[in-house]
């Protein structure tokens, strides 16, 4: 019986051996991949289409779809039409294809007509309340609609991109945003990403993102990094790709919180409220961009 237990705990001692030299092979693969392919730290400097759940326009025509088979919709929307200027009232408010959405009609003061001049005073007050009920409206609702079009421009460019550049360039959905600032490096970055489609509806020109791939957790932008437990987050990656988990559900901070935390000790996610100083902190968030495709070498 002590035999085969030393020989049992021999088996174990080589095993534990051999795997320290595939991790260090590991390391120096991706240390050596990382000077042919340094890796992108901070999303923003692909310089490519970017929006997160903070500067998607609130407006109409744009709605963003937790959880369902598409994540986000963008409409086609037309300009609404200029108010008709009453024929009276021409003469102070100009003609309707002058009306400026972002610029308010002006008036004449009341104090430039005679003090019994009753008709001009009625004009002016008729002119004042057809600029708030007529001019205003159609104000605030033209400037609404510029803004969804900037945004459905900006994503049907980004769509005609990644089609065109298939072999490049590649848009992704990032979840659970990270923000460390350590060595000298600024990471911002989301933790979870899954590649997306834009699509457009032939008939009504309707613009809509959906998944189009698995959720992976991302490790190349942490090459080269001091991390807590780099063989721990790799592993992670190789469970989340065996058994994705569903981005959206309220279950994923716990993710977040595990991958953070093999990061660095103090790790933690934002919602938690007690981040320490140099720590990495993941948001609950998301983000859509645009990233330049690279070989995954660390990967395979």
């Amino acid at each position: 019986m002590g035999k085969l237990g030393g020989a049992s705990s021999q088996r174990a001692d080589v095993e534990a051996s051999e795997s320290r030299r595939v991790l260090k092979l590991i390391d120096f693969l991706s240390d050596y991949d990382a000077i042919k392919n340094p890796p992108v730290h901070n999303i923003k400097d692909y310089g490519l289409f970017l929006k997160d759940r903070e500067n998607v326009p609130d407006v109409k025509g744009i709605s963003v779809h937790e959880a369902a088979d598409v994540w986000l919709t963008v409409d086609f929307l037309e300009f609404p039409p200029r108010p008709e200027v009453p024929h009276e009232l021409v003469e102070l408010l100009g003609q309707s294809r002058y009306l400026n959405p972002h610029l308010e009609p002006t008036l004449v003061d009341l104090e430039s007509h005679e003090s019994d001049d009753d008709e001009a005073a009625e004009r002016l007050e008729y002119a004042r309340l057809w600029i708030e009920e007529e001019w205003r409206p159609w104000s605030e609702e033209h400037k609404e609609v510029e803004v969804s079009k900037m945004f459905y421009r900006d994503l049907f460019e980004a769509g005609q991109k990644q089609a065109n550049e298939r072999g490049s360039v590649e848009l992704v959905w990032g979840f659970g945003r990270l923000s460390w600032e350590t060595e000298g490096v600024s990471v911002n970055h989301p933790l979870l990403t899954i590649p997306v489609e834009v699509t457009r509806d032939e008939d009504t020109q309707q613009l809509s993102v959906a998944a189009a791939g698995a959720v992976e957790l991302q490790t190349q932008c942490f090459t080269n990094m001091t991390l807590h437990d780099r063989s721990g987050l790799i592993a992670m990656r190789d469970a989340i790709a065996e058994a994705p988990p569903d981005p959206w559900s309220p279950d994923i901070t716990e993710t977040y919180r595990s991958a953070v935390r093999a990061l660095n000790m103090n790790g933690t996610v934002a919602e938690d409220h007690r981040a320490e100083p140099g720590a990495p902190v993941s948001d609950t968030g998301w983000v859509f961009y645009m990233r330049r495709r690279r070989p995954d070498y660390q990967g395979f």
